[in-house]
C-alpha cells in the first residue's frame, strides 16, 4: 500500500515560516492597538479641517467601519495571505503609507479637505460630510485595510493546524486584537494625544508598529543577508522622523500648537487686511474664537459687542461661559476696571494660552475650568451681566441650547441683568407666507426656547450674529437709545463708541416665533438641526418659490430680488456680496428714507465680506445700502477709526 502524502497546511508557526506564535499572537494585538489610535487621532485631525459635529465623527465612523468590513473578508479569503510573511510585508506597506500621509503631508491633506468644504458651503450637510468622508478614506482607509486583515489571516492559519480548536483559537485571537483596540484608545486618548500631539502620536505608534513587525520578519528568517537588509529597514524608518512635515498653505505664524483633552490648542500671530498684527486662538482652521490685537486691546470689535450689555446696564458683575482665551475678559479689563470677572471654560490650557498670549490678568478675574452647563448648574452665586460664548463654530453643544440650560441662567442673574449669547446662527432676513410647512430655521427654535426659559425681551444682531437678552419688556427703541447715548459719551475709548453705533445700527427685535417651532430641551435638542443652524439653501429656494407680498417696501422688494439673483448665480452666503450691483438697483427707488425705515435697514441691509467696488448711490435708500456697505466693511475690518465717520453720517433723515 502506497501511503499518500499532502503538503503541511500553512499555520501561525510551520517549520517553513519560521515566525513564532507569540510574535504573531502580539502582532494581533499590536494591529487593533494602531486601528484605534489612528481612529482617535482621526477624530482631533478632521475636527481641525471640518469640526467637530456629529456629521463628521459619524462619516468618520462609518468609513472606517466599512474599510474594517471589507479588510476582514479579505484578510479571511486572499490566497496570497497564506504566509504569515506576505502579511507582514503588507503591513509593511500600511506603515510607510501612515508615515507619508497622516505624518509627513497631514496638513497638506487636511487642506484638500478645507478646500472642498469651502466649494460646497450651502450644500447642508453635505459641506462637511463630503470632505469627512474624502479625509477619513484618503488618510486611514489603506492602514485601516492592512492592518485590519491580521486577525482573520491568522485565524485561517490557526484552523490549518491538525490539532486547532477552531472556536477557541478564533475567539482568542479576536479577544486580543480587541484587547489592542481598548488599550490603544485609551492610551491614545489619556496620554499621548494630549500630551504629544496627533502628529507625533501617530508617527510613535507607527514607529514602534512599523519595528514590530520588521523584527519578526527578521527573526523569522535564516539569512544573514535578509537580517541585514530588515536591520537596515529599521534605521531607515528611524531617521523617517527627521523629515521635515509639509505645512498647511494656509499656516500663518505659529506661537503655540499643542493639544489638550478638549482638542487643539493654536495660537497664531498674523496681519489683517490693513497690515495690523494680531493674535489668535484656533482650535478649527475655519473659525476663530479670539482674536486681541496686542498695541490695541480694544480693536477687535466683537470683544466691544461682547461688552455693550454691561456698558449700557452699569454692570458691576459678569460671567462668561465660554470664555475661551479672553478676548472679552481683556477688554473687560480695559474698559470697565471695576467689574468683577468670572471666566468660564471647559479647558485649562485655553485659560493658560488667554494669560499668556492675549493679556488676560488672572488676579483679576477668576478663571474656571468646567462645563458651561455643569457650572451654571453647581454654581451659587449671581450676576449683573452672563454672556453665553459655548457656540463655536460648527458644534453647538446640545446642552447648552436647551430650556432647563437657560432658565438655569436666567435664574444666576441679578434684578435687571442682561444675557448676551454669541449664537453664531446666520438667518435669512425674509419671512415666508405663514401657511404650509416652513424649512428649518435653527434660530427660531432658539429663540422660542429663549421665550419659553422666562427672557421677555429679545434682540437680534445682524452684523454679529448675536442676541442681548432681558427677563423684562424693553423696546427695540430704548435699547437702541441707550447704545447711542453711550456711543456719544467721549469718555468712552474711540473704539467702544464706534463698536456701540455699529450694534444700534444693526439691531433689530427678534419676532415672537410660531407655536410649531418647537424649544430645544433636554429630551430634544437635535443635533443634526443644531449643526446646521442657517439653513440658506431652503429658505432661498422656499423663498424663490413664493408669491411676492405686494405690501413689502419697495427698497425691501429689491433688496429681496437681489438676494434671490446671487443666490441663483452660486453665491452661498446669506448676505449681499455684490454692494455696487445692489446700488444701482437701488437707484430706481425714489422712496425718501424716513425715520421709520432704520428697522427696516436694520433688518435687510446685510453685506458680505467682499470689497466694496465701484459705488454710485443717486436716490436716499441707494445712499443708505452704501453707508450700511461701507459700515459692514469697516467693521469687518476692526477698522473703528473709519467706522465712527461712517456712522456720524447715518442719520435717520439721511
Amino acid at each position: 500500500m502506497i501511503e499518500q502524502t499532502h503538503p503541511q497546511p500553512a499555520s501561525l508557526a510551520p517549520a517553513q515560516q519560521a515566525l513564532a506564535k507569540p510574535l504573531l499572537l502580539a502582532l494581533s494585538f499590536l494591529g487593533g492597538f494602531q486601528i484605534m489610535a489612528l481612529e482617535v487621532s482621526g477624530f482631533r485631525t478632521l475636527a481641525v479641517n471640518l469640526g467637530s459635529s456629529v456629521v463628521v465623527t459619524g462619516t468618520l465612523l462609518t468609513l472606517i467601519m466599512i474599510v474594517l468590513a471589507f479588510g476582514y473578508y479579505l484578510g479571511g479569503s486572499l490566497e496570497r495571505l497564506r504566509s504569515p510573511r506576505a502579511l507582514c510585508f503588507c503591513l509593511l506597506g500600511a506603515c510607510a503609507y501612515t508615515q507619508i500621509v497622516n505624518v509627513v503631508l497631514l496638513d497638506r491633506v487636511g487642506d484638500l479637505g478645507f478646500e472642498l468644504r469651502d466649494q460646497l458651503t450651502g450644500l447642508e450637510h453635505l459641506e462637511v460630510g463630503l470632505p469627512a468622508a474624502f479625509l477619513s478614506t484618503l488618510l486611514y482607509g489603506p492602514p485601516v485595510l492592512m492592518m485590519s486583515m491580521i486577525s482573520p489571516c491568522l485565524i485561517r492559519l490557526q484552523s490549518r493546524e491538525p490539532s486547532a480548536d477552531a472556536g477557541k483559537s478564533s475567539g482568542f485571537i479576536m479577544s486580543l486584537s480587541t484587547a489592542g483596540s481598548i488599550f490603544g484608545t485609551l492610551l491614545a486618548s489619556y496620554v499621548l494625544i494630549p500630551l504629544l500631539g496627533v502628529r507625533t502620536t501617530v508617527a510613535a505608534t507607527n514607529a514602534l508598529f512599523f519595528c514590530f513587525v520588521t523584527l519578526a520578519l527578521l527573526m523569522g528568517s535564516r539569512s544573514q543577508q535578509r537580517r541585514v537588509l530588515g536591520a537596515a529597514t529599521i534605521a531607515g524608518a528611524l531617521l523617517l522622523a527627521l523629515v521635515p512635515v509639509a505645512r498647511s498653505e494656509f499656516q500663518p505664524t505659529i506661537l503655540q500648537d499643542t493639544e489638550s483633552m478638549y482638542g487643539r490648542v493654536r495660537v497664531v500671530s498674523d496681519t489683517d487686511e490693513m497690515g495690523r498684527n494680531f493674535v489668535a486662538y484656533q482650535s478649527t482652521l475655519g473659525y476663530w474664537h479670539t482674536v486681541t490685537y496686542p498695541d490695541d486691546a480694544l480693536r477687535s470689535l466683537p470683544g466691544s459687542f461682547y461688552l455693550a450689555p454691561a456698558l449700557i446696564e452699569g454692570s458691576k458683575s459678569m460671567l462668561i461661559l465660554g470664555s475661551a482665551a479672553g478676548g472679552a475678559i481683556r477688554q473687560a479689563q480695559q474698559v470697565l476696571p471695576e467689574l468683577a470677572i468670572t471666566g468660564v471654560d471647559i479647558d485649562p490650557a485655553v485659560h493658560e494660552v488667554a494669560v499668556k498670549y492675549f493679556g488676560v490678568n488672572p488676579a483679576k478675574a477668576k478663571l474656571v475650568s468646567r462645563d458651561a452647563r455643569h457650572f451654571i448648574e453647581g454654581d451659587q452665586e449671581h450676576y449683573d451681566f452672563i454672556i453665553v460664548d459655548v457656540y463655536a463654530g460648527e458644534f453647538l453643544p446640545p446642552h447648552c441650547t436647551s430650556q432647563q440650560f437657560f432658565a438655569r441662567v436666567r435664574e444666576h442673574l441679578n434684578p435687571g441683568g442682561v444675557v448676551f449669547i454669541n449664537t453664531n446662527m446666520y438667518e435669512v432676513p425674509f419671512e415666508l407666507p405663514a401657511s404650509g410647512p416652513q424649512p428649518t430655521r435653527v434660530n427660531r427654535h432658539l429663540e422660542r426656547t429663549l421665550r419659553e426659559a422666562g427672557f421677555q425681551s429679545i434682540f437680534a444682531n445682524n452684523f454679529f450674529h448675536s442676541a442681548v437678552l432681558y427677563t423684562t419688556p424693553v423696546s427695540l427703541d430704548s435699547f437702541r437709545e441707550k447704545l447711542l447715548t453711550v456711543a456719544a459719551d467721549p469718555s468712552k475709548p474711540a473704539a467702544t463708541r464706534a463698536a456701540l453705533g455699529l450694534m444700534a445700527r444693526t439691531t433689530i427685535q427678534a419676532e415672537a416665533p410660531r407655536q410649531d417651532y418647537r424649544p430645544f430641551s433636554d429630551d430634544w435638542a437635535p443635533e443634526l438641526m443644531l449643526e446646521l443652524k442657517s439653513n440658506h439653501a431652503r429658505l432661498y429656494a422656499a423663498l424663490a418659490d413664493a408669491s411676492l407680498d405686494q405690501t413689502l417696501h419697495p427698497a425691501v422688494r429689491v433688496i429681496r430680488d437681489h438676494m434671490l439673483a446671487e443666490r441663483r448665480a452660486g453665491v452661498k452666503a446669506g448676505a449681499v456680496k455684490d454692494a455696487a450691483a445692489l446700488i444701482r438697483a437701488l437707484n430706481k427707488v425714489p422712496d425718501p428714507v424716513t425715520s421709520a425705515d432704520i428697522e427696516l435697514a436694520a433688518r435687510y441691509l446685510r453685506f458680505d465680506y467682499e470689497a466694496l467696488g465701484q459705488l454710485d448711490p443717486q436716490t436716499p435708500w441707494a445712499r443708505l445700502a452704501a453707508s450700511y456697505a461701507r459700515m459692514y466693511f469697516a467693521g469687518n475690518a476692526n477698522d473703528y477709526e473709519q467706522l465712527a465717520v461712517i456712522l456720524s453720517e447715518l442719520t435717520p433723515s439721511s
